[in-house]
């Protein structure tokens, strides 16, 4: 029997980052708090959090802000 992944390795560096920072970020910060993870990779993680409704974001200045979503 195949175990399914709940989170890709990327999506739990982000996630990670994301408690470590505990606030509204953008992705380039959490990028960086993911142990040096490009910034485009960071981003498509994002939105794909973003679809499973693990992450919200909102717009601010211009930039995209990003925060974990509270259950």
């Amino acid at each position: 029997m195949v175990k399914k992944r709940i989170f890709t390795l990327s999506e739990k560096r982000v996630i990670s980052a994301m408690y470590q920072l505990g606030r509204w970020a953008t992705a380039y910060e959490i990028s960086d708090w993911a142990d040096g993870m490009s910034w485009n990779t960071a981003n498509s993680v994002l939105r794909r959090l973003k679809l499973k409704k693990i992450v919200k974001s909102k717009m601010l200045n211009k930039k995209r802000y990003w925060m974990m979503n509270e259950f």
